[in-house]
């Protein structure tokens, strides 16, 4: 008979937790949910397209991974039009990203890949 109560015991406060908690826990969740602003800035667009699809080879600054060209202080490329061209159809090892960005995508990168140079 003990071993009972002492179960509606737990039960009981295991409940009482809940709800103590659930209301914290749902604005957490409102709060981590909601919709992100657009990010309008060009550069930090360029910036996080960078991240996903150039930094694993580049690295995250531009430095270069390996036998991968470094992008800082890089002046064997320095045209906006050139970096367009081998972002948009791909260069040696480098992928073509023409289908996988957009136009516009493609030129956030290119002015972010310039601010790596400066």
């Amino acid at each position: 008979m003990a071993r009972r109560w002492q179960h509606l015991c737990i039960v009981s406060t295991g409940c009482r937790l809940l709800r103590l908690v659930a209301p914290v826990v749902f604005v957490v969740l409102v709060v981590a949910c909601r919709t992100p602003q657009p990010v309008t800035d060009t550069k930090m667009l360029g910036s996080q397209i960078y991240a996903v699809n150039c930094s694993t080879c580049h690295g995250p600054s531009g430095q270069g991974v390996g036998a991968v060209p470094r992008i800082v202080g890089s002046t064997s490329i320095l045209s906006g039009d050139y970096d367009r061209t081998v972002i948009t159809e791909g260069r040696l090892l480098m992928p073509a990203f023409g289908k996988v960005l957009t136009a516009s995508q493609i030129n956030e990168v290119v002015a972010y890949v310039a601010t790596l140079r400066d």
